[in-house]
């Protein structure tokens, strides 16, 4: 990928897609790799596969996972979704422990969890699977930098893509699906 290309095909994800209204609010990147060719590339099926996985792995949205002291629930996600082998993945980061009164504070950071959707088989299920691809850090680690920007929870997960620096490099459309 060339960072000073202005061609969206140079650019990794093709779509973040903002959830502010969730249970738990965050935000699905929608990764080129895998998708860009088939019908799940299309942001419809995109948006059905997550919330496929989300309403049937809730728990897994919403529980801490042991990596913060206090045991707190995450107060926000962002995740990327991509397909391969036929295979819908979807990497989930969640954050915990910012509170409005220590925000922006230096969240807990639950480590990657993955879930799998088979659209063949209608199946999802949680995966061991503690890794992520690069193109998904380094978009974390913009949002994370952002993030300690902002006066509250609220103000970070309504920001368009224009607002973080940098981000318009890696993403080619910021979408808020009306659900």
């Amino acid at each position: 990928m060339s960072l000073n290309s202005t061609n969206k095909m140079d650019r990794p994800f093709l779509y973040r897609v903002n959830f502010p209204q969730l249970a738990l609010p965050g935000r699905v990147y929608i990764h080129r790799l895998g998708l860009e060719s088939s019908p799940y590339g299309r942001l419809d099926e995109s948006i059905n596969s997550f919330l496929r996985i989300y309403q049937e792995n809730k728990e897994g949205f919403t529980s801490n996972t042991g990596s913060s002291p206090n045991g707190k629930d995450s107060d926000f996600f962002l995740a990327t979704l991509y397909r391969m082998k036929g295979i819908i993945y979807l990497d989930v980061i969640c954050y915990g422990d910012v509170p409005q009164e220590k925000w922006p504070g230096n969240p807990d950071v639950d480590p990657v969890r993955c879930f799998l959707y088979n659209p063949a088989m209608k199946y999802t299920s949680p995966k061991a699977y503690p890794f992520t691809c690069g193109d998904t850090m380094i978009v974390q680690g913009l949002e994370e930098q952002f993030r300690r920007t902002t006066p509250d929870l609220k103000t970070f997960l309504e920001a368009k893509i224009e607002q973080i620096p940098g981000l318009n490099q890696w993403v080619n459309e910021d979408v808020w699906p009306e659900r």
